[in-house]
């Protein structure tokens, strides 16, 4: 397919070599208004067909209006003959003849008409080509405590005499009294402990401070499990569980703290007394944080919206960012659709450097190795233009006019005119560092301008 002009071609003078004529076996039909045949005229072609050959021209007599002929003739093939040629005189052609000795056996009888060659406008075509051109956050393991069960041992009392052992005579309550639980603070020599003291006591050795109690129904208060089951804390009459300082429980129903949404529980998290709780004690929201200290576990199962061990879906993203989950693991994955569109210029564009570094980027970053403008000026950097032999050469080192990493033979090149941005057509050569444009004449610095585009 034959490449489109569409506006006039001026060679400068230079010369058109081993050019051809389009040839064809007969005369184009031209049809159309007379203004559209006019429009036509200068056409040329060369005819090759087996009986007749030669270049063939579109040309118009008669110019009266109604009086307009359009056709297709020779170029040069005929010659038409005006004046006396009968007559006699002076200026017949006759005498003319006669006169330098041409005999009409030489003249051929013959039709002659005469032609006209016009030019016409062809456009050029500019064709231009435009080039145009995600990440895993691992959870990390979270450990479970373990609280270990301590077993005490049952102490037996030996019966017999004073010298054996502890008589039954003094058990009676004159003798020996009773201590309450709290074996630490009341036990002294008069005193019997009881299982439950001696328990907790041992309890109190072995753990530290902190004694587990059971497990707790965060909105409500309600003891889930352990030896007071079923019990109630802070519900403001006798059968409220007494709670002594340093005492836990551990969340086994998670919610917010007696309803209060300042202290939302989740399972796991422990809620140790920080003051002894009595039995009676009626709730208000102040004492949650006067009476208890709680300490989040960080180990419950994640959900849509509760960060934790796991997750159980991935929801439904609408911010650009799909998030999907593998036993825990997220993936990330960045996804334009979901992206409101933009306007204007970008100001910031995120990409990967070449480190392989998610950075951020200006638009011009961005484009700056897709595109470049570059005057043929010997004030431009890495810019050389010499003429001999008549021809000005233009050399433009990439790595210095443009940056390195460019490679001329992936780029496009269009040359232009500075003083009205016209596009040229010198001739352009590449090479992996360097462009050349070559000019026939003498070129001066300054005068035209070389347009690159990266392709590769």
């Amino acid at each position: 397919m034959a490449i489109n002009f569409l506006n006039n071609i001026s060679l400068n003078k230079a010369q058109l070599e081993n050019a051809r004529v389009q040839n064809l076996a007969g005369d184009p039909s031209i049809t159309g208004t007379v203004a559209e045949k006019q429009a036509n005229l200068g056409l040329i072609y060369f005819k090759s067909g087996n009986t007749t050959q030669g270049i063939r021209v579109f040309t118009q007599t008669g110019f009266d209006t109604g009086s307009e002929t359009f056709s297709w003739v020779d170029v040069g093939g005929a010659i038409t003959l005006t004046g006396d040629v009968t007559g006699s005189g002076s200026g017949s052609i006759a005498t003319s003849i006669a006169a330098n000795a041409v005999t009409t056996a030489k003249i051929n009888d013959a039709a002659v008409t005469t032609a006209k060659i016009n030019d016409t406008a062809v456009t050029a075509a500019k064709i231009a080509s435009s080039a145009v051109t995600t990440v895993k956050i691992n959870t990390g393991a979270v450990t479970t405590a373990k609280i270990a069960d301590l077993g005490v041992t049952a102490a037996k009392l030996a019966t017999g005499t004073a010298s054996e052992g502890i008589t039954v005579a003094k058990l009676n309550t004159t003798a020996v009294t009773i201590s309450s639980e709290d074996f630490s603070t009341n036990a002294t020599d008069s005193q019997l402990p009881t299982t439950l003291s001696v328990k907790n006591y041992v309890d109190e050795i072995v753990t530290g401070d902190l004694v587990f109690l059971g497990g707790l129904d965060a909105s409500d208060g309600s003891i889930t499990s352990g030896e007071f089951a079923s019990g109630q804390l802070y519900n403001g009459d006798t059968s409220a569980r007494a709670v002594a300082q340093d005492r836990y429980f551990v969340v086994t129903e998670p919610g917010d703290f007696f309803g209060n949404a300042d202290f939302p529980l989740t399972l796991g998290d422990r809620v140790v007394a920080a003051v002894a709780i009595p039995t009676n004690t009626v709730f208000d929201s102040t004492k949650i944080a006067s009476d208890w200290t709680i300490i989040q576990s960080s180990n419950e199962l994640a959900t849509l919206t509760t960060v934790g061990i796991g997750n159980v879906g991935a929801g439904t993203a609408t911010s650009g960012i799909d998030v999907s989950y593998t036993q825990g693991t997220a993936s990330l994955v960045l996804d334009a659709n979901e992206l409101g569109a933009g306007s204007g210029a970008p100001v910031t564009l995120v990409g990967t450097n070449s480190s392989g570094a998610t950075k951020k980027f200006t638009e011009s970053d961005v484009h700056s190795a897709r595109g470049k403008k570059i005057p043929l000026t010997t004030s431009a950097n890495a810019v050389v233009g010499v003429t001999s032999g008549g021809i000005t050469t233009w050399t433009i080192t990439l790595a210095n006019a443009w940056q390195s990493g460019i490679d001329g033979t992936n780029c496009m090149v269009e040359v232009y005119k500075i003083s009205d941005a016209s596009t040229v057509y010198p001739e352009v050569a590449r090479t992996s560092t360097a462009i050349t444009v070559k000019f026939i004449g003498t070129v001066a610095s300054g005068v035209y301008g070389v347009l690159l585009q990266n392709v590769g």
